[in-house]
């Protein structure tokens, strides 16, 4: 909503459209059908990592001046994997481990551990395109196929 009301519409991708159209989906069926317990490790979690976007955003939002306070961007999108990643292992720990008088619904596991494993390939992808340079294997190929076309 920020983006559309800022028109910053080139801030607009698929992992912001998917990520919020599934969560709130995602939510509602962990309250309904495994309200608390394990399926509140989840919320806990993401809502620690949302304390830490949402300072993020604040400053942001300060204006030019605060760009300076702001080189911890990519920090964060490797604190939302660090969460995908814990919360699919807590889960498939518990799947696998748990005793069976403290056994999980296999449904909670999906309601985490699907979403979680989905969320972790479009943000690692979002993290790789924005932060990371091209490989030395990448500009090989580039220069490559550069020098196939001047044939």
């Amino acid at each position: 909503v920020i983006f559309v009301l800022r028109k910053k519409d080139s801030q607009i991708i698929f992992l912001h459209v998917f990520h919020h159209t599934t969560v709130p989906v995602i939510a509602w069926l962990g309250v309904s059908y495994g309200p608390g317990g394990y399926n509140s490790f989840y919320p806990m979690v993401n809502s620690f990592v949302h304390v830490w976007m949402y300072l993020y955003y604040g400053l942001a939002s300060l204006g030019p001046e605060s760009q300076k306070y702001l080189g911890w961007k990519k920090y964060l999108t490797s604190l939302q994997l660090a969460q995908f990643a814990v919360v699919s292992l807590y889960f498939v720990h518990l799947c696998l481990f748990s005793q069976k008088s403290c056994s999980i619904s296999p449904l909670l596991v999906v309601l985490n551990v699907g979403p979680s494993v989905i969320y972790f390939g479009l943000f690692m992808h979002f993290y790789l395109n924005s932060y990371k340079q091209p490989s030395i294997l990448s500009k090989y190929r580039s220069s490559k196929s550069i020098l196939k076309k001047e044939k």
